[in-house]
């Protein structure tokens, strides 16, 4: 396919965009297998794929952030969420649309960090403000919500904000969302994302 941007993956699927974010595409990299023609969302900033690699018949769900308008430099900006489902194959917006207001999301959404979806729920990492949050979206609720970052990583955060050598990352471990965040060549923190009674917690793997 011609003018394709791969934005991520999903369970070995492959998903991005052609012609300048005018359509998505989705491809199984080992059936050579695509599906095209999804149009992307009227002001849509960023996708995610959900797919369950041991239920293929279940389909798959391309959920969207999307801005109440089409200036995305007004600070804040009211986001929401739109889901698109291989089974109605159209744009719906989440049934929890209530939005959320976030300052500056569109310049410092990571574009080095994909969205992760494990668990039932999609992970978006965001910067802004000095601070990291995490955003995610339970696909099968279609109810979203806000993670910090560990208070530890937090608590140097001021530091790091103005040095290139610090790097955070979010990603799958062990079944797990996983949080790291690398200072030069002399710290490392990695922390794991637990979830009990509907309450998230960070559990820390290595420091």
């Amino acid at each position: 396919m011609s003018s394709c941007k791969v934005l991520g993956s999903s369970n070995g699927l492959l998903y991005g965009t052609r012609y300048g974010n005018r359509e998505i595409f989705i491809c199984n990299p080992i059936t050579k297998h695509i599906i095209h023609n999804i149009p992307y969302p009227k002001n849509g900033i960023d996708i995610a794929l959900a797919s369950d690699p041991y239920n293929p018949n279940l389909g798959f769900t391309i959920v969207a952030i999307v801005a109440s308008h089409e200036n995305f430099n007004d600070d804040p900006m009211l986001l929401n969420f739109e889901v698109f489902s291989s089974k109605t194959r159209e744009w719906q917006a989440s049934k929890n649309n209530s939005g959320i207001w976030l300052p500056y999301f569109n310049s410092l959404l990571s574009r080095k960090n994909h969205a992760v979806f494990i668990g039932g729920k999609i992970y978006w990492f965001v910067t802004y403000h000095l601070s990291s949050i995490i955003l995610w979206f339970d696909v099968d609720k279609e109810v979203w919500g806000v993670i910090i970052c560990p208070d530890e990583a937090i608590g140097n955060y001021l530091i790091g904000f103005s040095d290139p050598s610090v790097h955070e990352k979010i990603g799958p471990c062990d079944g797990e969302l996983s949080y790291s965040r690398i200072m030069g060549n002399t710290e490392i923190g990695i922390w794991l994302l637990r979830e009990e009674d509907d309450e998230f917690m960070w559990v820390k793997k290595h420091k």
